[in-house]
């Protein structure tokens, strides 16, 4: 069994949100994870839990508490980062089958391989966040 089916079967409770790379563009990744954040606190259904979050985005916040490199140091936070990313990885490997030659399902970020596919293919639009800057050597580029 792996990491992602133990933690659904042995949590009371998580949820996941999801924004699309064109409401990334337009509210950027940062007020996303905002948002985020502050939705996820609205649909627990628990009142006296205690909100950990990953880095300091929310340090301003008086209904959560901020770890900077939680996920090294927070079992739960760990967790909450493995179903996230377990999530991401499925997904990707769903778009792999729209988007055949880009190998999404091997390479699930903006990583080297994925560039070199954009240089060769072209930029699929539909998924790619078009705000996304990407360093090449030493000139920082838009894929879009």
């Amino acid at each position: 069994m792996n990491y992602q089916k133990k933690l659904k079967k042995n949590s009371a409770f998580y949820k996941t949100v999801e924004y699309s790379n064109h409401e990334i563009d337009l509210l950027g990744i940062q007020n996303v994870n905002i948002v985020s954040f502050e939705t996820l606190y609205e649909l627990v259904p628990f009142t006296s839990v205690v909100h950990l979050v990953d880095g300091n985005i929310m340090s301003g916040s008086t209904w959560c508490t901020s770890i900077i490199k939680g996920d090294s140091t927070s079992f739960a936070i760990a967790c909450a980062s493995i179903l996230a990313k377990t999530y991401r990885d499925s997904q990707m490997i769903d778009l792999s089958k729209e988007y055949p030659g880009y190998n999404l399902e091997k390479n699930k970020g903006y990583g080297e391989d994925y560039i070199a596919k954009v240089k060769e293919l072209g930029i699929p639009a539909e998924i790619h966040r078009h705000s996304y800057k990407i360093k090449l050597n030493d000139d920082q580029i838009k894929l879009y």
